[in-house]
């Protein structure tokens, strides 16, 4: 699941005792580790800009293709991202408009969309920008080439599983097997 509302119903049900663990990557945030435990992290992952080459980019210099795309998280000031709902995209293009001295405009975009939905958007000129982790977005790039991923908007963040607040014992043994 790749959507904040699925992630949000799998914390749930952490939280409800219907589940002992959450074996999928979570991006460790410190609104997160007041709900759940972290298990040591799996992975670094950092969030980058999704962006679409112009339509004719093969036949395009570089030199050209390049002045039509973003490079630097600077120049989103004054524009639009579209990120999902309750997503921690959305902290980080806040924090972003912060750190850069410019608004940034957040289209928020239905929560139920996947990460991988929303960059079919932006392929489709449906949404000019998205913000996905790197990992999913190479995954894209390999599949539609028009895409451009280069334009780091975090630094990099750490994934983990998670399991409920009162299981230090599962915790402490899941922490074991993933250092083997």
């Amino acid at each position: 699941p790749h959507s904040s509302a699925a992630k949000h119903r799998l914390e749930q049900l952490l939280n409800s005792g219907e589940v002992d663990l959450i074996a999928h990557g979570i991006t460790v945030t410190n609104d997160r580790r007041e709900e759940v435990d972290f298990t040591n992290y799996l992975y670094l992952v950092k969030q980058v800009l999704v962006q679409k080459k112009p339509e004719n980019w093969r036949k395009m210099s570089w030199a050209a293709t390049q002045k039509q795309l973003i490079h630097d998280a600077i120049e989103l000031i004054g524009d639009t991202v579209s990120v999902r709902e309750n997503s921690s995209y959305i902290d980080r293009i806040n924090n972003l408009s912060d750190e850069i001295g410019g608004k940034i405009v957040i289209d928020t975009l239905p929560g139920d969309l996947s990460t991988d939905e929303i960059i079919k958007m932006v392929v489709d000129g449906e949404i000019k920008y998205t913000v996905a982790d790197d990992n999913l977005a190479k995954i894209n790039a390999s599949y539609y080439p028009v895409l451009n991923i280069e334009v780091p908007i975090s630094f990099s963040q750490r994934v983990a599983w998670a399991v409920r607040k009162d299981a230090p014992h599962l915790l402490s043994a899941i922490n074991k097997w993933i250092k083997l």
